[in-house]
């Protein structure tokens, strides 16, 4: 029996000692940060070093890291290392899936530079580094030529080194410019049809060249100007036909469907005569009366569409002889 009870207690013993130890005073470790609660980090999508400032652009994230929703402003803070020397560029909140645009004007020409980029929530994401090469920005580009089409305006340039690569930036009539290709284009050509035919649009060029960790852009060159026109005529008048009723001569045809149709135009000859056009504005219905007729003379008539950027079709022609009163 006694053999049996010094077992005992020492099973008890050997239990109760260890949860006596963990749940006796001590120092703990700090709680482990919740991972559904650490953004993910931000997205440098470009760097680009212009005259006398480099303009960096992140993307702030819109999850956590575990993948829930962000709901709230993000702080973020950008800064510029040099040599282990960091210094702010920008500070400040936006909304979560937000593009900001940070413009460093701090810089010197021939260094290389760190940029971080840091953001948080209510807690810190792992902060973003790139490494940016700021050179001499290459030369603009040269000779720049808006040529108007329809529907389409063409530049061109010229480079003023090979090798550059370009980037267009374009604004409607009194508005601001904005880029049109994000990825340089390496013609000195290009073809913009995003226009509309009497719509006025400005555009200027910069050279770019590629560096450690960008972009060098260069200054822009000389704006200009262009406007597209409509040259396309509508199509010909269709199913023109006519009569003789009391002496005035009636004409009638099938209406055109053309989205810029301004109206019909009528031209009359008589006999061997000139074409004399009757309707100095153009009718908006595709009928027509004429009562300045003769009798027993001949008659020609020609019925033709026109839009609103003033082009015309080619005539419709209907004969016709004045008999006898009707």
């Amino acid at each position: 029996m006694k053999d049996r009870g010094f077992t005992s207690f020492f099973v008890i013993l050997s239990v109760a000692l260890p949860m006596a130890l963990l749940s006796g005073c001590g120092h703990k470790a700090p709680p482990l940060k919740p991972k559904h609660r650490v953004p993910q980090p931000a997205v440098i999508e470009e760097i680009a070093g212009r005259v006398h400032e480099v303009k960096i652009s992140f993307r702030l994230p819109s999850r956590y890291l575990k993948g829930a929703k962000i709901k709230r402003d993000l702080g973020y803070k950008v800064e510029r290392c040099l040599v282990g020397e960091c210094k702010k560029v920008a500070k400040g909140k936006a909304s979560p899936g937000s593009l900001v645009v940070v413009r460093d004007r701090g810089v010197s020409q021939g260094m290389l530079y760190q940029y971080r980029v840091e953001v948080w929530g209510r807690h810190k994401a792992p902060p973003q580094d790139e490494t940016f090469h700021y050179g001499p920005p290459p030369e603009p580009p040269g000779e720049v030529v808006a040529t108007a089409k329809e529907g389409e305006v063409v530049l061109t340039w010229k480079t003023p080194t090979p090798g550059l690569g370009f980037r267009i930036y374009k604004a409607e009539d009194g508005k601001p410019f904005s880029l049109i290709n994000r990825q340089p284009l390496f013609e000195t050509r290009y073809s913009d049809t995003n226009v509309v035919n009497g719509e006025t649009y400005s555009y200027k060029l910069r050279s770019v060249a590629k560096v450690e960790g960008g972009l060098l852009e260069s200054e822009s060159s000389q704006v200009v100007k262009a406007t597209p026109v409509d040259t396309t005529p509508p199509a010909i008048p269709e199913s023109l036909s006519g009569a003789v009723l009391n002496g005035v001569v009636h004409l009638a045809w099938a209406p055109n469907t053309e989205p810029d149709l301004a109206g019909y135009r009528v031209y009359r000859r008589e006999g061997r005569g000139k074409k004399v056009l009757l309707t100095p504005t153009p009718l908006t219905a595709p009928v027509f009366k004429d009562s300045e007729v003769k009798l027993r003379h001949r008659y020609l008539y020609y019925v033709t569409a026109v839009d609103k950027s003033g082009n015309e079709s080619p005539a419709a022609v209907f004969r016709i002889r004045i008999k006898k009163e009707e």
